[in-house]
């Protein structure tokens, strides 16, 4: 039986495995602010654009 969340889960969890506290942090941060407006990372193809949904200067290392 398959991967019932597709295969692209799979590398989501590696890509997570690279990532800072921090880094998953913002991103957490960042879904649940889009989520709030109805929106999904994939609704800007060419990236959320920095500082409109979360202050990015809180996530510096």
């Amino acid at each position: 039986m398959g991967n019932p969340y597709g295969d692209d889960q799979d590398e989501d969890d590696e890509d997570d495995e690279e990532l800072t506290t921090m880094q998953k942090q913002r991103q957490h941060d960042l879904k649940v602010e889009l989520a709030k407006q109805g929106l999904t990372e994939s609704d800007f193809p060419e990236g959320v654009p920095p500082g409109v949904f979360i202050d990015e200067s809180i996530y510096k290392d």
